[in-house]
């Protein structure tokens, strides 16, 4: 369902970002990067690394949804996104149509939510 796309998954907490990137992968996507917030992604142009296809982002308090606009900079401005939050107030502050998976979350809701997040992306550009 994943297979080649590549992903950063951006989350604070070390073992539910492996328990993602496991359930990504095992979907057959490729995960470039694993870090604990947008502050930590690579600087520099964009243009010159290999695109990333989906973000999955789960925002803390400290790295508001608005820090999302940092992880099109470092990664790529066609990159999908998908957010993961158990906070309803930063669920509540997420851009219109954004596609947010729930935790404490379900490998399958994780996939279908990278697949329609993917799937999105790709009408609109």
């Amino acid at each position: 369902m994943l297979t080649g796309k590549r992903l950063i998954i951006v989350e604070p907490e070390a073992l539910i970002a492996l328990d993602m990137q496991r359930i990504v992968e095992e979907a057959g996507a490729i995960v470039v990067a694993a870090v604990a917030g947008p502050h930590l992604l690579p600087s520099g142009d964009a243009s010159e690394r290999e695109p990333i296809d989906l973000v999955l982002y789960a925002p803390t308090r400290d790295h508001q949804v608005e820090a999302a606009d940092s992880l099109w900079t470092a990664t790529s401005p066609q990159a999908a996104l998908v957010l993961c939050t158990a906070d309803p107030i930063l669920a509540a502050a997420a851009p219109e149509g954004t596609i947010i998976v729930a935790k404490p979350f379900r490998d399958a809701d994780v996939v279908a939510a990278c697949v329609a997040a993917l799937s999105r992306s790709a009408s609109t550009s």
